[in-house]
């Protein structure tokens, strides 16, 4: 069984661990993890101890508004990333299809390059959608608990595939489900993230008429800065002051604001910042 989450013998703060969360009920290690798979639905993920406290706390945060410091000693997360990821995917199991939108800081461009490594059962990913789903006469489905119609094709899309091709050449990656936007300038555009929900499933399909069958797929909901609804904002640490509270101002007129952010103050992240204290402040 592989792992996810911090070497050694992690701590974590628990402030607010213990408490349920406006937005369900705190979810179990083994349930935060069963969809994602390295080959196939036998070999799947398990969830360290510490991660497990710092995506509750995250959830926690989430729900509440509310502020904490998490130490994880010895150890440290190999990608802080993930915890958004690991959450999303919590609210989703728990019947909240929106899963959070959130800010991240200080980040890189390659913040989020390990979730192209984490990836998700197929065959997992259809049994949630066919558990949340809301369209084709399930309108009054009781497992929903946060209603988003548009997020049942989303979940939907890589059955679209023939059944009878292998489960390893059609498991998305964390990347090609949960949308992201990173700003390193106060004046760059916020992308559209749709061209890359099952990006790399379309480039492994065998034959045109199965790539396209996903390529014809267009959530532009779920792609948009605006509206997509499991959104992480990555600011970048090269980010001045100025160009930070700029950043958060756009932000701010980009939709729903954030639900949560994640600050990163591990020593590893520390070092890439001339002024990250300066910057954090803004934050």
């Amino acid at each position: 069984m592989g792992s996810i989450g911090c070497p050694g013998k992690p701590v974590t703060a628990k402030s607010g661990q213990d408490e349920s969360w406006e937005h369900g009920e705190e979810v179990s290690a083994g349930t935060l993890l069963r969809y994602f798979a390295d080959r196939d639905d036998e070999h799947a993920k398990t969830l360290a101890p510490a991660m497990h406290g710092i995506v509750s706390l995250y959830l926690h945060a989430a729900a509440r508004r509310s502020a904490h410091v998490a130490l994880v000693w010895p150890g440290h997360p190999d990608a802080a990333t993930l915890i958004h990821a690991l959450a999303c995917f919590a609210r989703w199991e728990a019947g909240y299809k929106r899963g959070v939108r959130a800010l991240y800081y200080p980040g890189k461009r390659n913040s989020f390059y390990p979730l192209n490594h984490v990836f998700v059962s197929r065959s997992r990913l259809v049994d949630l959608a066919n558990k949340i789903v809301e369209c084709g006469g399930h309108e009054h489905n009781e497992a929903v608990r946060e209603s988003f119609p548009a997020k049942d094709a989303f979940l939907f899309a890589p059955n679209s595939v023939k059944d009878d091709l292998r489960e390893g050449a059609i498991r998305p990656t964390v990347n090609e489900l949960l949308p992201h936007f990173y700003r390193d300038a106060a004046d760059q555009p916020w992308p559209d993230y749709s061209s890359r929900f099952y990006s790399r499933v379309r480039s492994k399909l065998r034959g045109r008429r199965h790539g396209n069958a996903l390529k014809n797929c267009v959530f532009p909901e779920m792609g948009a800065p605006k509206t997509a609804p499991d959104a992480n904002f990555c600011f970048g640490y090269q980010l001045s002051e100025d160009d930070i509270a700029s950043t958060l101002r756009n932000l701010k007129r980009t939709g729903p604001t954030p639900e949560v952010v994640l600050i990163d103050a591990s020593a590893k992240t520390m070092r890439l910042m001339a002024r990250w204290r300066a910057g954090a402040s803004i934050s």
